[in-house]
């Protein structure tokens, strides 16, 4: 019996096995390990085919489906079916629809190009629907939380963010720079996190078995960017969600804080929180947090002014605050050579930095680039980031053209090396442009996503602006210098943190006024 025949008959099995208990999700599991050793199409096509006419469509088996069938096919229409099914399952865990909202948002982070299109996936996904469940939810569980009282001065702040992790995770790292900041301007600072990113037993409770893996934080490892001053809460991981927000709202009961700051994308432990202090809000994407916030603090001047329901009407609507502030220059720990990161002396070098490269550099726009590679044999690719594996688009490009390195401490020095900082089309890179930005390397990035945002009008709109103006780069040392050093001057005058002080102080206290306006009489 040949290995394709064992293959295809032990996925028949698996399948036999999920239609015989269909909200187990060992099954589900089992099925998707089978479904990815079968190469034969038609055979994958009739098993889903059998698979939609032989399993529930709602409830736990009909979540279990659906998001098996979201990562098999890598299709999201059913990932806005599981989050439909989700809302009706009871009765309400937590653990379910938090590490749903975790694996959708990597999904969608993953899929889509700009901002346009993460906003109405994040929507198509239910994410509002399914955060104000949890909200209404949490008040039953948890009893402790700090009490509504007047606030004149904001003289102590509550950071909360969804995760800390390992140096030099990005978004940590924007945490903790808020802190510091904060605490330069006089103001004592606590941060207070709950790990809502790894849920006990995730793997359980999807239908292929996807998982969050986050590096420890290590205030050792962060070394100077983690303020002395500042006290750390964490959430333990061995605890369920709603176990670790009861802990941090005790935690946050005693600090007491005049006002919230909410830095991330999302965390249900904002909104209770919001009946009783300001909030304010720094999303890590150029778009609206998914919190309950008096003031958000926008990447866009367009937004700024404006009142904002772009979730719909389950947040009260928050006001956008111009604070384009994002990074800090990191001072380079260390010189590294050309030679030490194994790229040619004398090349032209394009960049490329992010988690989620493998899966970002594909497709149509993958083709073009290989185009220009080819077109310019002078020229090397460098992909820093995540575990540094060839994204598959590029697998059969001559090695010295390409090179993929992981997570890199010292990046400031990785763009000394290089020329062009390359930014995919992808939502995300916002974070990896500033700091090429900082260095002084011109920047091709597309308008409508997080790159587009720190660079202003010099993002481009299309395919065809994108690759002209990285060919007019290539073959122009003037022009690079040029764009390079309008970069730096961007980066010093729009989003060096070290500036930020006094635009965060007074959107505290535009939070404040706000709150007092909401609040009043109630507190008064």
């Amino acid at each position: 019996m040949s290995e394709i025949h064992i293959h295809t008959l032990l996925l028949r099995d698996a399948a036999t096995q999920t239609i015989a208990n269909p909200g187990a999700s060992h099954c589900w599991h089992r099925l998707k390990d089978y479904y990815l050793q079968v190469d034969n199409e038609l055979v994958k096509k009739e098993l889903v085919e059998y698979l939609l006419l032989q399993t529930p469509d709602e409830g736990v088996a009909g979540f279990l489906r659906s998001t098996w069938l979201a990562s098999m096919l890598n299709d999201d229409t059913h990932l806005a079916a599981a989050g439909r099914i989700l809302q009706g399952i009871a009765p309400l865990d937590p653990d379910r629809l938090v590490a749903f909202l975790v694996f959708a948002w990597a999904r969608i982070l993953g899929h889509v190009n700009n901002r346009t299109a993460f906003s109405q996936a994040i929507r198509d996904a239910y994410f509002p629907e399914i955060l104000h469940k949890l909200e209404r939810h949490l008040p039953q569980l948890v009893t402790v939380r700090p009490l509504a009282r007047k606030i004149e001065r904001i003289q102590k702040v509550a950071i909360i963010t969804p995760y800390l992790s390992s140096y030099p995770h990005a978004p940590t790292s924007m945490t903790l720079h808020q802190a510091r900041i904060l605490i330069e301007q006089g103001i004592e600072v606590a941060l207070f996190s709950c790990l809502d990113l790894t849920v006990p037993g995730m793997p359980h409770l999807l239908g292929a078995g996807e998982s969050t893996t986050m590096g420890a934080f290590d205030v050792a490892k962060w070394g100077p960017q983690c303020p002395p001053e500042i006290a750390i809460y964490q959430g333990a991981e061995c605890f369920s969600v709603i176990g670790r927000w009861g802990d941090m709202l005790t935690h946050v009961a005693t600090f007491d804080p005049d006002l919230v700051m909410s830095v991330g994308f999302y965390s249900p432990l904002v909104a209770p929180l919001f009946e009783a202090r300001p909030v304010l809000g720094l999303n890590i994407h150029s778009v609206a947090p998914l919190n309950a916030v008096d003031v958000w603090l926008c990447a866009s001047p367009e937004d700024a002014g404006k009142t904002h329901a772009e979730w719909g009407g389950y947040l009260a609507n928050s006001i956008g605050w111009h604070h384009p502030y994002r990074v800090r220059r990191k001072p380079t720990t260390s010189a590294v050579s050309r030679q030490e990161l194994a790229l040619p002396e004398t090349a032209l070098v394009l960049i490329s930095a992010g988690y989620r490269l493998e899966m970002e550099i594909d497709g149509a726009w993958a083709a073009r680039m290989i185009e220009l590679l080819k077109s310019h044999p002078h020229v090397t690719w460098l992909l820093v980031g995540g575990k540094g594996t060839m994204p598959h688009a590029l697998e059969q490009m001559p090695p010295q053209q390409v090179r993929v390195l992981c997570e890199q401490d010292n990046m400031p020095a990785v763009f000394q090396c290089c020329d062009i900082y390359v930014n995919p089309p992808r939502m995300g890179g916002g974070f990896s442009v500033a700091e090429a930005m900082a260095e002084g390397l011109p920047v091709v990035t597309y308008s409508d996503s997080d790159g587009g945002c720190k660079v202003g009008g010099s993002a481009v709109l299309n395919d065809t602006d994108y690759f002209s103006k990285l060919a007019a780069l290539i073959v122009s040392a003037d022009m690079r210098r040029q764009e390079g050093t309008a970069m730096q001057t961007l980066f010093s005058t729009t989003l060096d943190l070290d500036k930020s002080g006094p635009s965060l102080l007074a959107a505290c206290d535009l939070a404040l006024q706000r709150f007092t306006g909401r609040t009043t009489p109630v507190i008064s």
